[in-house]
């Protein structure tokens, strides 16, 4: 995995979608100590094989209300018209916005994630269950502001919505948990829900259902 091309494919992916100044606040020349350079090393050999650059957590949320304008409602080139977008359902939007994400650093950082479906041991368990099995193996979930830029890149890059999918068959929904988005009323999910065309984001019970699972992640500082 390049950095330096991560950097770049992700700048240009947030200028795409009028999200500049996310753009201007990725490092343009990061230089890993040698401890994280061996901490990609390591995620890489555990099938981390994908990756994005994000700015500070205190960007995004200030630019919060943006990323869900231009990634959660607006039209997506290149996508059916029944795999368009309406409105996105965010109950709890204010209180999504204003928690602080857990297990992120200060600046900015390369979200490592893996481009395979949800992993089956995920499924059919808790949220505090798999939280406890990414810490054994030293990763991270995902967060509500990384989950809306995943969602739309790889809608554009797929032409649909297999990566959050809700269906009632367990063997294609993907209806996630974001753990790292963690609210006073619950742990969150989210899906693109097919029969509304939209995205769904909120807190739920933490229950188990063999619908629903976690990506791991890796966050690596890059300043």
């Amino acid at each position: 995995m390049d950095i330096r091309a991560v950097l770049a494919e992700t700048a240009a992916f947030f200028r795409s979608h009028e999200l500049h100044t996310l753009a201007k606040e990725l490092p343009a020349d990061p230089k890993l100590p040698a401890e994280l350079q061996d901490r990609l090393d390591q995620a890489r050999k555990q099938g981390f094989d994908s990756g994005l650059a994000f700015p500070s957590t205190a960007t995004q949320k200030v630019h919060f209300d943006a990323i869900v304008k231009q990634l959660a409602t607006a039209p997506a080139f290149g996508l059916s018209k029944k795999e368009q977008y309406s409105p996105p359902l965010i109950p709890d939007l204010w209180q999504i916005k204003t928690t602080p994400a857990r297990n992120r650093p200060v600046g900015p950082y390369l979200l490592l994630y893996r481009s395979s479906p949800l992993p089956r041991e995920t499924r059919e368990k808790g949220a505090g269950d798999i939280e406890r099995l990414f810490a054994e193996m030293g990763w991270t979930g995902l967060t509500v502001p990384e989950y809306l830029v995943l969602q739309r890149l790889l809608a554009e890059k797929n032409g649909d919505h297999r990566f959050d999918v809700y269906v009632p068959d367990a063997t294609r929904s993907q209806w996630q948990w974001l753990l790292d988005t963690l609210l006073l009323s619950g742990p969150v999910t989210a899906f693109w829900n097919p029969q509304k065309s939209r995205i769904e984001i909120g807190a739920a019970p933490d229950l188990s259902t063999p619908r629903r699972g976690a990506h791991p992640t890796v966050v690596v500082p890059l300043g």
